[in-house]
């Protein structure tokens, strides 16, 4: 008999780890912003992507600009996730985006930190 694999439940991960709303601290608010101005800021930059070169903003052209900035973050020149001005955003390999924000990493699995050699 094939036990068939339970479907992981993402919303419940997600309100584990952040709260109900009504249980949200500071800390977890100011998270929650700083992510979804994030997510904001790599659209935003898909988009300039697509426009540049020519792709349009149909979902087949913007899966072109997915492919382009892959492997790519979005960085924020002064390092405030919620200045989500164009001027302020650059796309770098991850390796020195990493490098640039501390001389610390840390490890999600073993909640450790690492140092960084400088560059």
């Amino acid at each position: 008999m094939v036990k068939k694999k339970k479907r992981r439940n993402y919303r419940r991960e997600y309100d584990q780890f952040f709260g109900k709303v009504g249980q949200l601290t500071a800390t977890h608010k100011k998270r929650r912003k700083e992510k979804t101005a994030r997510n904001r800021s790599r659209r935003q930059v898909l988009k300039a992507t697509a426009k540049t070169y020519k792709l349009g903003s149909s979902s087949q052209n913007m899966s072109k600009a997915r492919q382009a900035l892959s492997g790519l973050d979005v960085d924020h020149k002064d390092n405030n996730p919620l200045n989500g001005a164009t001027s302020n955003l650059q796309v770098l390999p991850p390796s020195i985006n990493r490098a640039r924000h501390g001389d610390t990493v840390f490890r999600k699995s073993k909640g450790k930190k690492y140092k960084l050699k400088s560059l």
